[in-house]
């Protein structure tokens, strides 16, 4: 798994990312479960609202690194989970901004180093658009210690919204 997630990171090994997006993509539809199938007279504000899709954001590379490595792993495996099931879930590939070219989290050993090197890197690029309780789905690749999808979700929940989920593919 190491191996291969190593290869779809750095390798551009896109084609794992359809088989990663349909595991991703089975485990957070049966996490969701519950609020899915919650019949539309229950759903409102607490639930999924009417026929709203999932909105899936891939954790954003900075300008310097997408420029080195080509591409955003994390956008190709929410790019996948869209298109596997496009009535479920939306890529919003354009919310989130990483502003701050920080050093990979990986690259930092110190737990507190981790914690801080992700400070403000994100910004919201856009007011967000969508119903109150609406779902949003943080996709990444790898976590460490959570921060980079804590930073993403404080943006989220500073612009008024609650129903907020990561989902990665190992933590390591």
């Amino acid at each position: 798994m190491k191996q291969a997630i190593w290869a779809l990171k750095y390798k551009r090994a896109i084609d794992l990312g359809e088989t990663f997006a349909r595991a991703l993509s089975d485990t957070l539809l049966e996490e969701l479960a519950d609020i899915l199938l919650l019949p539309p007279d229950l759903k409102g504000a607490q639930g999924l609202a009417g026929e709203t899709k999932i909105i899936l954001i891939p954790v954003p590379l900075s300008s310097a690194r997408r420029r080195a490595r080509g591409y955003n792993q994390a956008e190709e495996l929410a790019k996948q989970m869209v298109a596997i099931n496009p009535e479920q879930f939306v890529l919003e590939k354009n919310l989130v901004k990483k502003i701050k070219d920080t050093p990979t989290q990986v690259s930092l050993r110190d737990r507190a180093k981790r914690l801080a090197n992700l400070k403000n890197a994100f910004t919201l690029k856009r007011p967000i658009q969508y119903e109150r309780g609406q779902i949003f789905v943080i996709i990444d690749d790898v976590a460490t210690t959570g921060t980079t999808i804590g930073e993403i979700r404080r943006l989220l929940e500073k612009a008024g919204y609650r129903r907020i989920y990561g989902l990665v593919l190992a933590h390591g």
